[in-house]
């Protein structure tokens, strides 16, 4: 039966979010001055500008919202689609309501904070997946898509696996892909524009991740339900199949790719184009550095310098535009860090173009790029950082392929688009003899990117700065920063420490040698008048070296002090 809550639902439909100042307990009000209200004890609805009103049975059978046995207003039901991850808990709900009306809405997990209601009518910050995902994962074997659940469902009571996505035609995702990976598929389009142009982008978006792509086209049935209210058995579909699976072997193969050498021989390429001339090429450039060396302030001037055509690094820019993802920003620390590099007193340049979200790779991010690079050609385009992006480890999948599938990903896009991609990420806190084994996460990050660049702390307040990659001669370099300015520059090439003390370490030798007992680092500090972390960490990267030994005591000795 039609009550309070069903009246309510009704109004916010219709006219949004209730007016909460002007509201009182038995009277919603709605609109900026309150000019909508429902009376919630005699269950009618006024919309004083207009004189406007009626009872809750009009006004839920215009919104299509249901009693709880799923009965709207004019006695029509509602039909859910549910759509749930790996383990069948639910993610998210697909409500059909009269009219052919959908919406999308999750579970309220906390209904104190939504006005007591069960749902959220929106998806917001849920993980998207192909529905019917529990069958999927669970099955090996054909795949039929569809487009629409109700198609889904009518073909998974023929006993087929089937699935589709939320949203409808043009919703796809490539993330949706993934979970299709390996398998042959059988693409259903419905008979009209839209349902054809949307099954072109499922067997695009499948092309190298299934292992068979086919499309069956029902001629004269507007889709696969229309085909089985018409009569269909699972006998006839099964004979339609074999006839697309026919026609599919008798097709001229695809092009594969493959060229003789005397064609490549006559080939021409450009020149390898540089962002940073020696240290990002264009591409995909994996850029990894510990927590608080300045990565961000890094990427900041990088950014500035090559939508102005100007320096970093000591290296002249081509003028470009740039799209920053600035994931861990906000507009306060962006402006105050801007200031810092370039002032108030000149053109900050416009194209340059900041956003401070970016969906992560289970949830639209590759469409978005896909969206902004189109939309704005830039040349260059920096993600900081990739932690806030990485998809979730699917259940059939180690680490090294949820890397390598959210690094590859990210590398099609820049070669879809023609752009240099440069990804920021972290590296481990235990050192590495090879510094670019240091790149947090497992090797298939790093076995994707075209360029790894690692920013990692050197001696005497410098970084290091080490380049690697396909196509560019290896860097390595020390460089100074300035966090008053923001400035980086570089001073010279990087020296392993280990063919000779630095001037630090020889200070610090000098005053251990001079010293009776250990010493503490904040004493080594004060002793030299230095600052107390660049002592720490000096003493922590050369334990062993240099005559320092640590003696598990918190301090440090000269070897011949302790003997």
């Amino acid at each position: 039966m039609l009550g309070r809550e069903h009246l309510i639902e009704a109004a916010r439909l219709k006219w949004g979010p209730e007016n909460k100042k002007l509201s009182k307990a038995h009277e919603l009000r709605f609109g900026t001055y309150g000019s909508k209200s429902v009376d919630l004890n005699d269950l009618v609805w006024h919309d004083h500008e207009t004189g406007e009103g009626g009872g809750i049975v009009e006004l839920c059978r215009e919104m299509g919202v249901s009693d709880g046995n799923g009965a709207s207003g004019n006695g029509q039901p509602w039909i859910t689609y549910d759509y749930k991850d790996e383990q069948g808990d639910l993610l998210f709900q697909v409500v059909r309501k009269p009219g052919h009306k959908f919406l999308q809405r999750q579970p309220n997990p906390a209904p104190g904070d939504h006005g007591g209601e069960d749902w959220i009518w929106n998806l917001k910050d849920v993980r998207r997946v192909p529905y019917r995902l529990p069958q999927l994962v669970n099955s090996a074997g054909l795949v039929i898509v569809v487009e629409g659940e109700k198609d889904a469902d009518n073909l998974a009571r023929l006993g087929y696996v089937t699935t589709t996505n939320p949203g409808g035609a043009g919703k796809w995702l490539a993330e949706y892909s993934h979970y299709l990976a390996g398998r042959a598929v059988v693409v259903i389009p419905d008979n009209d524009e839209p349902g054809l142009k949307h099954a072109r982008d499922v067997m695009n978006s499948l092309g190298g991740i299934a292992s068979a792509v086919t499309e069956l086209r029902l001629d004269g049935c507007k889709d696969v339900s229309v085909w089985i209210d018409k009569g269909g058995t699972r006998e006839a579909f099964e004979a339609l199949l074999d006839e697309a699976f026919r026609k599919a072997r008798e097709a001229p193969p695809p092009p594969t790719g493959l060229f003789d050498m005397t064609a490549l021989k006559a080939e021409t390429f450009d020149e390898l184009q540089w962002i940073v001339p020696g240290f990002i090429p264009e591409g995909v450039t994996l850029i990894g550095g510990k927590p608080k060396i300045g990565k961000s302030w890094l990427m900041l001037c990088t950014a500035l310098a090559v939508a102005d055509g100007n320096a970093v690094l000591g290296k002249v820019c081509e003028q470009r535009t740039v799209i920053y993802y600035a994931l861990e920003d906000t507009k306060r620390r962006l402006k105050a860090r801007t200031e810092k590099l370039i002032g108030l007193a000149v053109d900050w340049p416009k194209n340059m173009l900041v956003s401070l979200d970016l969906p992560n790779l289970d949830h639209g991010c590759v469409d978005r790029l896909r969206t902004d690079i189109t939309a704005h050609h830039p040349g260059l385009v920096i993600i900081d950082t990739l932690a806030a992006i990485r998809g979730v480890k699917g259940k059939n999948e180690d680490q090294y392929q949820c890397d390598y599938r959210t690094m590859r990903a990210i590398l099609d896009v820049s070669r879809e688009t023609n752009t240099a991609i440069v990804v920021i990420h972290h590296v481990r806190k235990q050192t590495a003899e090879d510094v670019f084994d240091m790149i947090s996460g497992t090797m298939g990050l790093s076995a994707v990117a075209d360029t790894l660049l690692v920013l990692t702390f050197a001696e005497d307040e410098q970084r290091r700065i080490a380049v690697r990659g396909r196509d560019v001669d290896p860097e390595d370099k020390l460089v100074t920063f300035d966090p008053d300015t923001g400035d980086w520059i570089v001073t010279g090439d990087f020296e392993p420490e280990d063919k000779a003390p630095s001037k630090t370490i020889t200070k610090i030798v000098g005053v251990l040698a001079a010293s009776p007992t250990g010493l503490t680092p904040k004493q080594v500090a004060d002793k030299l008048g230095a600052n107390y972390e660049t002592i720490k960490r000096a003493l922590a990267r050369n334990r062993g070296k240099h005559g320092i030994e640590d003696t598990g005591y918190g301090t440090y000795a000269y070897k011949s002090t302790r003997s």
